[in-house]
Parts: structure tokens; C-alpha cells; sequence
């Protein structure tokens, strides 16, 4: 419990020292919502950088405990998963970090890159996706939040759905044809414990989707959000 104390205290450090809720983004486009608050945050990339250059971009659910920053190895590390099970101070164990695969790579323009997060307890980490499973739960969270240092990216949530424990990516090759990705679409949003109705889902659209354990060994629990907003970030040196 000490640890996980000690580490939820680093990652209240990094949000409140790093990510920045008053400044907003000078940008090109014209059809964003600049009071949309979760769209005017800006993140210290470069300073995070400095002190983890795993961390690549950084997640964010409103009124969630969800507000990480995003690591995915480099090739000095030999596994894939390796900050499944690290700490952002280099120590092993729970409750390690957000991550992604490097297949996915750091732009998230893939049709669909897969996030995952220990399922914690106290709500930490992505045990709070869970609470997406209660249907007034997910129509008052709508949205999730991606920054990178050029972009930020708004994603709406499609739909909450306990699936098997098979790799989402490597199940259907990549998402390299129209029916690959259709069969990943249909597969997640037929096991959907919630949805989100009227929001249209295609082939060639943008999403992510946030991948935790559950209490079976041969399931996960994962909330697919599709890209509805982007900004470009202009500004950032």
C-alpha cells in the first residue's frame, strides 16, 4: 500500500507540474470548440521528455482519475510490455504506467491503436473504465482526450464492452483491409455492455481503444472511442 500511495502522489506531481489547464493552444483550424476545457489543456512535453523519453503523449477522461501520461518502450528495452509492470521511477511492479505497443507507433493516425492500464483497485490507472459498464455513468462520460506534443485529438466513446483476451490488433491483421476493420468494429460493439446510440462508426474513421483486465483470465474489458475533433498545436517549441 506504500507504494501505491507513493506513486499516485508522482503521478498528482506530473499532472499538477506538467500539464497546464489555462493556456490554450494557437491553432489553424476553425472548427473547434475553444471552450471545450478538456481542448485548452497543453502538456509539457519537453520537460516530460527530459525525465522519462518513453512518455510520448498523455491521456485524459474528464471527472475520472484517468489523467496519465503515455509511455511506449524504446528499443533499449526488450519487451513490448515492459511498462506494463515499471514504474515511471524505474521500479518493477503495480501499478505501472499507461502504455502502448510500438506497432501502434506515436501519432495516433493507425485506424486503431489499443491503450492498456492495470485495472487497480482504488479506481488508479484504467480500474476506473469499469464504471462505463453503468449506463448513467457512460452517458455522462462522453469523451477521452489524447495530447501529443503537435496534436490534440478529442475522441467520443462508441461503446463499453467486456471482449476476450485475444491481441485486438493482431486478431485481425492489423485492421490492413475494410473487412478486418468492419469485423473488429462489429466484434467489439456486439459485446458491448454499453453504447452510445446515433454515433456512426466506418472503416475509415480514427480510434482508440482503452484495454484493462477483469476479473477472468480469459477476458478484458475495453471502452473503443472514435476521433470526433482534433487541434494542432502551432505553438509548442
Amino acid at each position: 500500500f506504500k507504494g501505491y500511495i507513493q506513486t499516485n502522489q508522482a503521478y498528482a506531481e506530473l499532472q499538477n507540474e506538467y500539464v497546464d489547464l489555462s493556456m490554450q493552444y494557437v491553432t489553424e483550424d476553425t472548427n473547434i470548440e475553444l471552450d471545450d476545457p478538456g481542448m485548452i489543456r497543453k502538456v509539457d512535453f519537453a520537460s516530460l521528455m527530459a525525465k522519462e523519453d518513453d512518455i510520448y503523449a498523455w491521456v485524459y477522461i474528464p471527472d475520472t482519475n484517468i489523467d496519465y501520461p503515455i509511455l511506449q518502450s524504446g528499443d533499449d528495452k526488450k519487451n513490448e510490455d515492459y511498462w506494463l509492470n515499471h514504474n515511471l521511477d524505474g521500479t518493477s511492479g503495480y501499478p505501472g504506467t499507461i502504455f502502448t505497443e510500438r506497432m501502434f507507433g506515436k501519432d495516433f493516425k493507425t485506424f486503431n491503436t489499443v491503450i492498456y492500464g492495470h485495472n487497480m483497485k482504488n479506481q488508479t490507472m484504467f480500474g476506473g473504465l469499469h464504471n462505463l459498464s453503468k449506463k448513467d455513468y457512460f452517458t455522462s462520460h462522453e469523451f477521452v482526450y489524447i495530447y501529443t506534443p503537435k496534436v490534440t485529438y478529442k475522441y467520443q466513446i462508441v461503446c463499453a464492452s467486456t471482449v476476450s483476451d485475444t491481441h485486438l490488433a493482431l486478431a485481425y491483421n492489423g485492421y490492413k483491409t475494410e473487412k478486418q476493420r468492419q469485423q473488429f468494429l462489429d466484434y467489439v460493439m456486439s459485446n458491448a455492455k454499453c453504447s452510445r446510440g446515433g454515433l456512426s462508426t466506418g472503416v475509415y474513421d480514427n480510434y482508440i481503444t482503452l484495454s484493462t483486465c477483469t476479473n477472468s483470465d480469459t477476458q478484458r474489458f475495453v471502452v473503443l472511442a472514435k476521433c470526433v475533433d482534433k487541434l494542432t498545436n502551432t505553438d509548442y517549441d
